[in-house]
């Protein structure tokens, strides 16, 4: 009749409907986990402690998305979400972080070539040139003003003789570290002597790397306006050699080299001792003078005459 359900024999039922089966392997199925989700949340770990890496967080964060992709299209029998999400979301914070800091540093790069790097390469320069205007101009005025033309020469002369000529400081950042590695024994001295008025840096000549020492003054304030960045008060170049190039030599250098230069005339005759040898009289005063600026003898009483 109509309404009623048929009265089917015992297996009958499942036999009618063929879907019953498929629907009960589908229910039964194992769900595995998305092998992108997992890749995608290793690489993402990994961009958060490689930070040197640019670019594999942003790796992790794209894989992850791709997983979310291939999760959401899998009906069910792929899984592993949360791990999607997390690498997205690791990825992005790094990759945003990374890009921030890449930001930063080129900024600070940038400044510190036009601040530090750039002016004390250019005295150097100058130096090389023999301007001395153009190098007291980028020295303070105590500094500027005890220079001299004669100091700014032998400067260039004896660092040309033995580094050839001065090519400048190193234009990139890889190239800035790999110039102070190979400066490494030189550099160690200046963080031995304790001092905060050198600033050291690596400069290029012909014949290879040196160190640029720059003494600084660091309370002196710059006017608004001028040309000089840094308070310069003396240059020094250190060669791999370990030859030392003073711009100024300071005043006990100068003392001492004028010492040396000093021309005295030659002894005519040899110095024994305390004095000169005993009977003989220096060649330069007259024997004659001597004996007649002795004074006289006083002459010797007569004997009495006998009565």
């Amino acid at each position: 009749m109509r309404g009623e359900k048929p009265n089917y024999p015992a297996g009958m039922s499942q036999m009618s409907n063929p879907y019953a089966a498929l629907q009960r392997d589908d229910m039964l199925m194992e769900q595995r986990v998305s092998v992108m989700a997992i890749v995608a949340l290793v690489v993402a770990i990994l961009g958060f402690f490689v930070c040197i890496v640019p670019g594999l967080a942003g790796l992790g964060a794209l894989l992850g998305v791709a997983a979310l992709v291939i999760i959401s299209q899998s009906d069910g029998r792929v899984g592993g979400r949360g791990m999607a999400i997390a690498a997205i979301v690791i990825g992005l914070i790094m990759t945003i972080g990374q890009i921030g800091v890449a930001i930063g540093v080129r900024q600070a790069w940038g400044t510190a070539q036009t601040k530090l790097f750039a002016p004390m390469a250019a005295i150097v320069s100058d130096a090389e040139a023999k301007d001395l205007v153009k190098v007291q101009a980028a020295m303070t005025k105590p500094g500027a003003k005890r220079l001299t033309q004669a100091h700014v020469d032998a400067f260039a002369d004896a660092l040309k003789d033995e580094m050839g000529a001065f090519k400048g400081s190193p234009s990139g950042m890889i190239q800035l570290v790999m110039a102070y590695r190979d400066l490494g024994p030189i550099m160690q001295k200046f963080q031995g002597g304790g001092s905060n008025d050198v600033i050291p840096i690596p400069v290029e000549f012909e014949k290879g790397i040196a160190l640029l020492a720059v003494q600084v003054d660091g309370s002196a304030g710059n006017a608004p306006g001028t040309a000089v960045q840094v308070p310069i008060v003396n240059v020094k170049i250190v060669t791999p050699s370990g030859k030392a190039f003073l711009l100024y030599p300071g005043e006990a250098a100068e003392a001492k080299a004028a010492e040396a230069n000093v021309q005295f005339p030659d002894a005519p005759n040899e110095l024994a001792g305390k004095g000169e040898r005993e009977g003989e009289a220096p060649a330069d005063v007259d024997a004659d003078a001597e004996v007649d600026a002795q004074p006289a003898k006083p002459d010797a009483p007569k004997p009495a005459e006998k009565p």
